[in-house]
């Protein structure tokens, strides 16, 4: 039976979704569905990426990430995938070095400098973390994720004002969004 190689973008979709519903087993069987239907893409890649990540396979979604970077040095999002995986992996430094290689590319991507705050946390640079969820902030206001992040730092820190301050700032956001649908 031939099929139409664009049927592997929705199984892509689809896997993504069970992967953040943590139905894993079905993305597992979407991807490999997409691999029969579309062979191997850098989409492919990326999706199996996410998944060996989520399921903390972290040897394989290196390889997936890395593939995807040989043809396409580039991806951002892969980049900063990797830095994700290397911080799963307990390697901040080399997270640091691939969300650096991603914002290089991409400097007003948010999401990078929450994870690289995060990293900066690991390596115990509680000034550099906030001062990268400060760039989190300003470039993507209405995002929870960095004040949630804040606030944790700054509880830890026993500075309960700016702690409480963050934790109301993510929930207001986090009310947003699920007033617009976001959530």
């Amino acid at each position: 039976m031939n099929f139409d190689p664009y049927w592997q973008k929705p199984l892509l979709k689809i896997s993504q979704i069970e992967i953040a519903n943590s139905n894993y087993d079905f993305a597992l069987y979407a991807l490999k569905l997409a691999e029969k239907i579309g062979g191997k893409t850098n989409s492919l890649a990326s999706g199996k990426a996410q998944y060996f990540s989520y399921r903390y396979q972290l040897a394989d979604a290196r390889d997936e990430a890395t593939s995807i970077l040989q043809t396409d040095p580039n991806q951002f999002d892969i980049l900063v995938a990797l830095g994700i995986v290397e911080l799963k992996a307990g390697n901040h430094q080399e997270a640091l070095d691939f969300f650096t290689q991603a914002l290089a590319i991409e400097p007003n991507y948010a999401k990078a400098y929450v994870f690289m705050a995060v990293a900066h946390l690991h390596a115990n640079e509680i000034e550099q973390a906030i001062i990268q969820l400060e760039r989190a902030i300003k470039l993507d206001d209405k995002d929870p994720l960095p004040h949630v992040v804040a606030s944790q730092i700054f509880s830890s820190q026993l500075n309960t004002g700016r702690a409480i301050f963050h934790a109301r700032q993510a929930i207001n956001e986090n009310n947003r969004m699920k007033l617009v649908g976001v959530n």
